[in-house]
């Protein structure tokens, strides 16, 4: 067909075929969301038996009493002992589950599920952006058939919910890679979730890292951007590092004030090394 009417039919051929894509856009994440919540999920009953002793008793136990009664803790033989593991993912995370359903001791399996459905997401949103649409669905079916990964979105830890923050980072920093200018929020975004996977596992700081060369790279906004992805890490550095000094003087350690304070500070603190062990661990 040549002439006007070519001209004319053309445009709606490009409409339609660009509606196709749009609805194919959303039509594959769907399906591999619902498959994946078909192989990960796991209900709260089966949940509550907390099997990965003292790990998943300590989470979900410590969720449920701060849910309940403000604090986290657990009793063991009438003493109230605080848990070996930092409140970050218990108070932050899973505790909204028990606020909701409190009297059921799985609960928190229902925020590891959806973390595990977020990995998955992400996952596919890399392999999209590096190998299209199909690149995305073998990634996400990949890591959500992945053996270990299934296992852990099934159990209330903190190594699933980590992963998918990790993956998160992974595609922002593809998203930064492109080269355009991007405003601070992004840089804020990136240094939340590096701490907030921080949080969860110690060695998850390593995100930062490739944040970190981005930002050197350039020639605009150093400080800021660095500030950006630091601040947070540190903070959760420093909140591991009085967890710690806690537990530290319940066990009859009490560490000398210099060396758990920042200097320049009323304490004499020549540095925090606690927080300073935790960030090279």
């Amino acid at each position: 067909m040549t002439g006007p009417e070519a001209g004319a039919t053309d445009p709606a051929r490009t409409g339609r075929i660009r509606s196709v894509r749009a609805a194919f856009a959303i039509l594959l994440p769907a399906i591999l969301l619902a498959l994946a919540s078909a192989r990960l999920y796991r209900s709260p009953w089966f949940a509550s038996n907390l099997s990965v002793v003292p790990d998943t008793v300590e989470y979900a136990v410590g969720a449920q009493r701060f849910a309940t009664l403000g604090r986290y803790d657990l009793v063991i033989e009438g003493v109230a002992y605080p848990p070996h593991s930092p409140p970050w993912f218990s108070v932050l995370f899973l505790s909204p589950a028990y606020f909701l359903a409190p009297g059921e001791l799985g609960a928190g399996i229902v925020v590891v599920f959806l973390f595990s459905l977020t990995g998955v997401l992400a996952a596919f949103a890399i392999g999209r952006r590096l190998a299209g649409e199909f690149g995305g669905v073998i990634a996400g079916v990949a890591l959500a058939c992945q053996g270990t990964y299934r296992t852990y979105s099934r159990e209330i830890m903190t190594d699933v919910p980590a992963v998918a923050l990790a993956l998160l980072a992974a595609w922002l920093f593809l998203q930064l890679c492109e080269g355009r200018e991007r405003s601070l929020r992004t840089w804020v975004f990136a240094g939340i979730l590096c701490a907030a996977a921080q949080s969860m596992r110690s060695e998850s700081l390593a995100l930062v890292l490739p944040f970190a060369w981005i930002a050197l790279r350039g020639n605009r906004k150093l400080v800021s951007r660095l500030a950006a992805l630091a601040t947070p890490c540190v903070a959760v550095a420093i909140g591991w590092s009085g967890y710690f000094n806690n537990l530290l003087k319940l066990a009859g350690l009490d560490l000398p004030d210099w060396a758990t304070h920042a200097p320049g500070g009323p304490d004499g603190g020549i540095a925090n090394f606690p927080a300073a062990i935790i960030v090279l661990l």
